[in-house]
């Protein structure tokens, strides 16, 4: 490797990391692990990974490259670019495909040019909200489901048909709303079904259950609802009862 900088694949208004070679050599490649890594959407759905490393275990390195691709042996997305840092890393930005799993590889050069690798992926390109279109509440009662009333005044017991995203859903929340009961929204991870106790709901009243879903990229979609009616008094039977 010549000495000379080459900062053709940098990003403009960067500055090339790159340590002055030693005069001591050292005697193994270099090593690193990734310690956490993420993939963010700023507009125009482009894509920018991140990773952190660890210091590769080299106190001589000399330069370090970031590859990304859509496979793990790929470079279809970035090529080997020089990165500005030894211990975190960040593409150029990208376009793909909302689901796609995208890659990448760390490499750094110590100064005998002996290499090391660090490897990540894959990552999710989650940029668009998960579909809730086709999706509906059911509330399951004592007697089955139902779309009217129950006679449970003390909790709601719900399921929901699972919204659709190709990047990955995190987790659904859901929020109780209605007469003289208004709950905060709770997380309920990555499970369709739910039961909220200890809501002391008002005969007669009728309360709604709104339930919306979130994917690995934060993106949230639209919210879907369904609401009950409480009908917890028994009927009164009047009148007298006459035999034949």
């Amino acid at each position: 490797m010549g000495s000379d900088t080459d900062t053709s694949t940098v990003k403009p208004n960067t500055t090339v990391y790159e340590k002055a070679r030693p005069t001591r050599s050292p005697q193994q490649n270099p090593e690193a692990s990734i310690i956490s890594l993420s993939i963010c959407c700023p507009i125009n759905f482009t894509n920018v990974v991140s990773t952190n490393i660890n210091e590769f275990k080299d106190l001589l390195i000399y330069t370090c490259y970031l590859l990304t691709g859509l496979s793990n042996t790929s470079c279809d997305v970035i090529h080997w670019t020089r990165t500005t840092s030894f211990t975190s890393v960040e593409s150029t930005t990208f376009r793909a495909d909302h689901g796609s799993r995208v890659y990448g590889t760390v490499r750094c050069i110590n100064a005998v040019e002996l290499t090391g690798h660090a490897y990540f992926g894959p990552l999710a390109a989650s940029y668009l909200p998960p579909q809730s279109v086709d999706s509906n509440i059911e509330f399951i009662t004592n007697t089955g489901v139902s779309h009217v009333s129950q006679s449970d005044s003390n909790s709601l017991t719900l399921r929901w048909s699972e919204f659709k995203d190709r990047s990955q859903l995190q987790t659904y929340s859901a929020q109780v709303y209605g007469d003289s009961v208004t709950k905060s929204w709770q997380e309920t991870g990555n499970k369709n079904y739910l039961k909220i106790s200890h809501l002391n709901m008002a005969d007669g009243g009728s309360y709604g259950v709104t339930i919306r879903g979130r994917n690995s990229g934060g993106v949230e979609s639209h919210p879907i609802s369904n609401s009950i009616t409480i009908d917890s008094i028994k009927p009164k039977v009047t009148g007298n009862l006459t035999g034949s």
